[in-house]
């Protein structure tokens, strides 16, 4: 039951993953189709994405240790009283 529940949650989250991934190049598709006019390269078109996921990448992961710790030092007066 929790592997097929797993299974369940990895699909859906691979599905919301690649349907943002294809919302964020519709809404980009005009940049892409004036890089691709002006001569840019695929290559060039798709960094501009992975700078954004990379900027997300680290501030969701700051936003996460920030996190963490103000939980723990939570638990940490909690337990120290």
């Amino acid at each position: 039951m929790a592997f097929a529940l797993a299974l369940i949650i990895s699909l859906a989250v691979v599905f919301v993953v690649g349907n943002t991934i294809k919302l964020a190049i519709e809404s980009r598709r005009d940049e892409i189709r004036i890089i691709k006019l002006v001569g840019g390269t695929n290559s060039l078109a798709a960094r501009s994405f992975l700078y954004t996921c990379l900027f997300y990448g680290l501030l969701g992961g700051l936003i996460s240790c920030l996190l963490y710790a103000l939980l723990m030092s939570g638990f940490d007066r909690a337990l120290t009283y």
